[in-house]
């Protein structure tokens, strides 16, 4: 009789782990509150299923246990760990305990899980709808405010003047279930992500990537990249911290992700989670660059198998890389078969349709896209990548109204080419070629020119309002206003 694995969520992130229960030897039941998901044709059953509803989902799957051996319940990238848990327990299954997951979910309970451990964390207080919005934190500014219980980024924001704080936590408790929002003191320095597999105890290494996180106040990351630029010290140091952060949740065996940050006084847990790691990372990334696969440990880790062995690491060079689109309709889609073909290019995730409204993105489920791309070193992947990346011509309708005011409204926004947003608009073209601005993914603006056959020559460059177009939108608001313009 073969033996079931429920997976909670159908979408891209979950596809490998599906795939992978395949090659395992498997089969997939599939839960997802969306009927038209990747995972849907690939799932040997599925079912639509609200996964946020813990009763819902355990009623449901013991509905189908009479036709299905369940042997595990998963899943990688969503924010529903603390369903995988009450399933998995409801069912008698090997898996996390609820209140474990709960830790790793709530962030108010995984600080206090970290102050009793002495686990380096920023201080934080908690802040609750119908509080008050004068509401002023002991470590004053600047400060993170984020949603108790919310994942992607949604809601977070970075607050640096105590008179944006009442309108951040509003829009924070917006994304937060229980209403609750965590304020954090703020802690500078580089971000990185963490997987890993923990198996009795043991804390099995499953990746570290640099983290990409641009366009602030939002915390929005445009990539990672493997394997990390900081030293084997820091390394070290960084996976000794996230193993002391699990243990203080009290994850025995499962998966478990890390977003840390590295301070100056040393690694700080932003927080972890009891699942593996989206964005790509566990599913594609992670793989690619190592050889090895961290959703296979977590399929067997939830079945109660013991993990095979699996290779040495290769420390392939990768990178991914997001495609933002400004604010806008889109018309068409011009270049992907190009990107497609693109040197070192191995997986392209594009999804956009003619009629989709775009926004610049203020977190991590508001991209237009993702591309992967390795080459025998790290530089040369990413520079793979912003290559590749710039072949891809998101074109949006125009004029439209939406795109009008972000490029040239006065309302304050967030600008492309940030230093623009800081400097008068008559010393742009001097000061970008003096400092040699860049943009966040590395492309100069002669680099941008020349994508549209342009150079620091070309008259229209003379117009102030092209200028703003491409200091404000980057090369999609250049091509947007070049394709008014004529």
């Amino acid at each position: 009789m073969t033996k079931y694995v429920l997976l909670l969520g159908g979408g891209q992130m979950q596809v490998p782990a599906i795939q992978w229960c395949h090659k395992l030897g498997f089969g997939v039941v599939c839960f997802d509150g969306k009927s038209e998901v990747l995972g849907q044709p690939l799932a040997d059953h599925f079912v639509v299923c609200d996964i946020s509803n813990y009763e819902l989902c355990l009623a449901t799957a013991r509905g189908l246990r009479g036709q299905f051996d369940l042997r595990g319940v998963l899943t990688v990238g969503t924010d529903f760990s603390t369903t995988v848990a009450w399933v998995a327990s409801g069912l008698g299954l090997p898996g996390i305990p609820f209140e474990v997951a709960q830790r790793a979910k709530d962030k108010a309970m995984m600080r206090e899980c970290f102050a009793r451990a002495g686990v380096s964390s920023p201080d934080y207080q908690v802040w609750k709808h119908g509080d008050s919005e004068s509401f002023v934190p002991r470590f004053g500014v600047p400060c993170v405010v984020k949603p108790v219980d919310s994942m992607g980024a949604r809601g977070v924001q970075l607050v640096t003047s105590m008179k944006d704080l009442g309108l951040a936590l509003l829009a924070a408790g917006k994304h937060s279930r229980s209403g609750r929002v965590i304020v954090e003191e703020y802690i500078d320095g580089p971000e990185f992500s963490l997987d890993a597999i923990v198996d009795n105890g043991q804390v099995h290494r499953m990746g570290l990537a640099d983290r990409h996180i641009v366009f602030s106040p939002y915390f929005v990351e445009i990539g990672h990249s493997f394997p990390t630029r900081v030293d084997s010290a820091q390394v070290e140091a960084l996976w000794a911290e996230f193993e002391k952060a699990i243990q203080a949740i009290g994850i025995v065996r499962g998966a478990a992700k890390g977003d840390l940050k590295m301070s100056l006084k040393g690694p700080v847990i932003g927080e972890i989670a009891a699942r593996l790691s989206g964005g790509y990372m566990s599913g594609w990334t992670y793989p690619l660059s190592s050889g090895r696969s961290a959703t296979i440990w977590a399929i067997e880790a939830c079945t109660g198998l013991p993990l095979k062995a699996q290779g040495e690491d290769l420390f392939r060079p990768v990178a991914e890389r997001a495609w933002i689109s400004i604010p806008g309709i889109v018309k068409s889609l011009h270049g992907l078969e190009a990107v497609r073909a693109s040197e070192g290019v191995a997986e392209v995730f594009v999804t956009l349709k003619p009629g989709q409204r775009m926004v610049f993105p203020t977190n991590n489920v508001e991209k237009a896209g993702n591309l992967i791309c390795t080459a025998p070193t790290l530089g040369g992947a990413e520079s793979l990548a912003r290559k590749a990346r710039n072949l891809l011509d998101i074109e949006l309708e125009h004029p439209n109204s939406e795109t009008e005011t972000f490029l040239f409204g006065s309302a304050p926004s967030r600008w492309w080419f940030e230093q623009a947003g800081t400097c008068d608009s008559t010393l742009w073209w001097q000061r970008a070629r003096q400092e040699e601005w860049k943009d966040p993914y590395g492309n100069t603006i002669d680099e941008l020119l020349s994508i549209l056959g342009w150079s620091q020559h070309t008259p229209e460059l003379g117009n102030p309002r092209v200028l703003r177009a491409l200091f404000k939108g980057g090369l999609q608001g250049l091509r947007y206003e070049a394709r008014l313009s004529s």
